[in-house]
């Protein structure tokens, strides 16, 4: 059996830092202007969340597709053994 594997091109990887955060004081700021800029930035994430989960949807449907025709090609090589 071969051991090849398919390896998906990661096209936004993730970086991962150990390093701590500082935190800057928030700027003073009209707390109407605030509520409006977490809206916004809510807005984006919860756009960006339905782009992932759609992705991830995809991502494994392809994986069924992938792992299904690896099990018809391995019943196609044990039938074809003498």
């Amino acid at each position: 059996m071969s051991t090849d594997v398919c390896k998906p091109e990661i096209t936004n990887p993730i970086s991962i830092s150990n390093e701590p955060k500082t935190l800057l004081p928030a700027p003073k700021q009209d707390p109407t202007r605030n509520k409006s800029n977490l809206q916004s930035s809510i807005r984006e994430l919860k756009l960006r969340n339905t782009q992932l989960a759609r992705t991830n949807a995809d991502l494994q449907q392809q994986l069924k597709d992938v792992m299904e025709s690896r099990i018809s090609v391995e019943m196609n090589i044990h039938q074809m053994r003498p």
